[in-house]
């Protein structure tokens, strides 16, 4: 589909409890059977997978969803963005939106693209951007239930929603009312987008929306990790940023050591039970080993310079990323009404020259 330029905000939803939610069924076994009904009766199924004989996987859709999308497109680019398998998240979309018109891309966190060098875990929002020069994080918010995990780098652009999981039921019929009657979607989520689609930068917008609402005590939370994980890479920067380069390389030298004496201890056996009519031939052999030795002594250059090669391309992801955490922990404890949770980190980034 084509890309609406008009649409000055991007959205990006999360899937897992956010749109949608899964349970495993035993359809041999009778509670199971009673949860079925329960379910169909109460919630729109979307997707049935027979994983095995006997276990079937139901996906449900939180209600609402297709009203909300239908809404948002209408102020609103929209795009997936999952942790699950792409495989998942395209058959996701495909349930969403069947003739492809409101979804314009899925991205999922195992993509090249969205990997994070120093914390390959949460959602950087930063490989939206890649092949979308008109698209700034400015512009870029995501829906996600997981916000205070997911939005570890770039916290003010996440819009918390409560998890809605069918896997929580357990029989309980009053949970199952509150998953039938949820209304987050169409109530809460649609109008704050609302208010963000003609602003110039979300995020000071999003950072005051974090300090007043329910997500309060996570927010807090987060922040405080936030601040560990910035101090912590902070003496990675200081004093262990070599440590992966050169294990590597020492565990490469001493393989090619091993190779090299044991090719000695072979000769020496060979000297001695031989007669002095192979002398010729181990002086070769000494010869052959000499050149392996500076074959080493040239792979030991190779990896060093590897190695610097690496270091330069890894200092700006440092600071990038950790400029990106100090942005946001700033940016909410500006907003933060609890003086006492006001977290002010001296950040002060290593200078190397290289």
């Amino acid at each position: 589909m084509t890309i609406n330029n008009e649409k000055k905000i991007l959205v990006a939803l999360d899937i897992d409890c956010t749109l949608l939610s899964t349970i495993n069924i035993n359809i041999k076994n009778e509670k199971d059977k009673i949860l079925k009904q329960l379910l169909f009766s109460n919630l729109d199924v979307i997707d049935v997978f027979e994983k095995t004989e006997n276990i079937v996987e139901y996906t449900f859709a939180r209600p609402n969803l297709k009203l909300f999308i239908e809404r948002l497109n209408k102020f609103a680019n929209i795009v997936i963005f999952t942790a699950r398998k792409e495989k998942f998240a395209l058959l996701a979309k495909e349930q969403i939106d069947p003739f492809n018109l409101y979804i314009q891309d899925v991205y999922n966190i195992k993509n090249t693209s969205c990997l994070n060098i120093l914390y390959p875990g949460p959602k950087d929002l930063q490989c939206l951007l890649v092949g979308y020069p008109e698209r700034k994080l400015e512009n870029i918010v995501i829906i996600d239930d997981l916000w205070d995990t997911n939005g570890f780098l770039q916290l003010t652009n996440f819009i918390p929603i409560i998890s809605w999981n069918v896997e929580n039921i357990n029989y309980d019929t009053s949970y199952l009312n509150i998953l039938k009657n949820d209304n987050y979607l169409l109530n809460e989520i649609l109008p704050f987008l609302y208010t963000l689609k003609d602003v110039s930068d979300v995020r000071p917008i999003i950072a005051k929306y974090l300090n007043n609402t329910i997500f309060k005590r996570k927010l807090n939370n987060t922040l405080i990790k936030m601040n560990e994980y910035i101090l912590y890479y902070n003496r990675v920067l200081k004093n262990n940023l070599n440590i992966i380069h050169l294990d590597r390389k020492n565990a490469l030298i001493e393989a090619y050591k091993n190779i090299i004496k044991k090719n000695r201890i072979n000769n020496d056996k060979k000297y001695k039970i031989k007669n002095r009519k192979i002398e010729k031939e181990l002086e070769n052999k000494e010869k052959e080993l000499e050149n392996k030795e500076k074959e080493l002594e040239n792979k030991e250059k190779e990896l060093e310079l590897e190695i610097e090669n690496e270091i330069r391309h890894l200092i700006p992801n440092y600071r990038d990323t950790l400029n990106l955490i100090k942005f946001n922990l700033e940016l909410v404890n500006k907003y933060n009404q609890n003086q006492n949770n006001k977290l002010n980190p001296n950040i002060n980034y290593i200078e190397y020259i290289i």
